[in-house]
């Protein structure tokens, strides 16, 4: 497979639908293995977290998906790029015997209905960012405790012209 950042995202991205400073809530889920099925294969033209999930994506259980922390962005004037950096992704104590295969970055938009702003967060409108299954330590099998996956000095993923 291949690491990737959505179309949708970055379309929300350069109207300024969705920002990477703080005002946009980011969560992140990990993916297990989906053996013997056939695994997800990433698509950038996938728009909501429920077509991953449609598209064959296996969320391992029994965990709660955290929230990034300190989202930010780290504009490096030597290389030309625009670093998007969080602090590490902390999933607590994730149940023995399953196989983490990637982590999906998202943003888990509320669907609001009848007036309310109390709604449950739903796939079928969280907008997926990036799908990373080349993250140090994956593939990973989980023996019953924390899970913690680092986030490297040049952030989650980078932007530049090309």
């Amino acid at each position: 497979m291949a690491n990737i950042i959505y179309n949708e995202f970055l379309r929300g991205l350069a109207t300024g639908e969705y920002t990477w400073d703080g005002n946009t809530a980011y969560k992140a889920l990990l993916v297990k293995s989906n053996s013997p099925n056939p695994e997800y294969v990433p698509n950038p033209d996938d728009d909501t977290l429920q077509d991953l999930f449609d598209g064959g994506m296996v969320e391992i259980e029994n965990y709660t998906r955290p929230f990034l922390e300190n989202v930010h962005v780290v504009k490096n004037l030597t290389t030309d790029k625009v670093a998007f950096h969080c602090n590490n992704l902390n999933f607590g104590n994730i149940p023995a015997g399953q196989n983490i295969v990637a982590v999906v970055i998202y943003a888990p938009l509320i669907e609001y209905s009848g007036g309310t702003t109390s709604a449950p967060e739903d796939d079928e409108v969280s907008v997926p960012v990036a799908f990373f299954d080349t993250v140090t330590g994956l593939p990973m099998s989980t023996g019953g405790g924390t899970i913690s996956l680092s986030i490297g000095v040049n952030g989650l993923f980078q932007l530049y012209k090309g």
